[in-house]
């Protein structure tokens, strides 16, 4: 069953207890392994920007989760961050 993200999360956390198996979601691995997407080169993938071919690629479809996810890492990166300098600054 392929459903696309996020419906794949919410499917799995509505049956976690119905079904007793492992669930694995598989993102965009079904588009790479049928041809309908493709994969970027080798060097993309290592710098860490295989996200910015997929958006370049489905701005419309991807735009606003990434927009969305990103600013809410963003944010959580800061509050971390920022925690973690004040309890080092405390303890010196």
């Amino acid at each position: 069953m392929c459903l696309g993200c996020p419906k794949q999360e919410f499917w799995m956390a509505e049956h976690k207890d119905s079904i007793k198996s492992t669930k694995i979601r598989i993102g965009a691995a079904i588009g790479f392994i049928s041809g309908e997407s493709y994969l970027p080169p080798l060097w993309i993938q290592k710098i860490g920007l295989f996200w910015l071919t997929r958006l370049i690629s489905e701005p419309r479809r991807l735009f606003l989760r990434y927009f969305r996810t990103n600013l809410k890492f963003i944010y959580l990166f800061f509050k971390q961050f920022i925690k973690q300098k004040r309890q080092n600054n405390e303890k010196n």
